[in-house]
């Protein structure tokens, strides 16, 4: 074990244990209470056993679902913008053709 021990409260989540284990180095954390005592013990194994691979595949899903919608929604915007430029460039060249035509 790591000495000092890290110390994490039972509030914190997985991912910040998880998170402050990989910065410190350490494979053992020890959960106290606000009193101090002993409340657990957290390794990385048991982090990874709280992860359900079912819940993950849900997430990944999701967020593969999300940024295809993101991609979705940004070719739509820029489409529009596309389409709003040529307009504007095109009501400015008329308006160049007739202002020419003037002089």
């Amino acid at each position: 074990m790591s000495y000092p021990p890290l110390l994490v409260n039972p509030e914190d989540s997985l991912w910040e244990t998880h998170h402050k284990m990989q910065q410190q180095n350490v494979q053992l954390s020890v959960v106290t209470d606000n009193q101090g005592y002993l409340a657990g013990i957290l390794t990385q194994t048991s982090i990874l056993q709280a992860c359900y691979i079912r819940e993950l595949q849900q997430v990944i899903t999701l967020l593969q679902q999300q940024v295809h919608n993101l991609e979705t929604e940004k070719v739509n915007l820029l489409k529009r913008l596309n389409s709003d430029l040529t307009e504007q460039v095109s009501n400015k060249k008329a308006k160049l053709k007739t202002q020419v035509q003037r002089n």
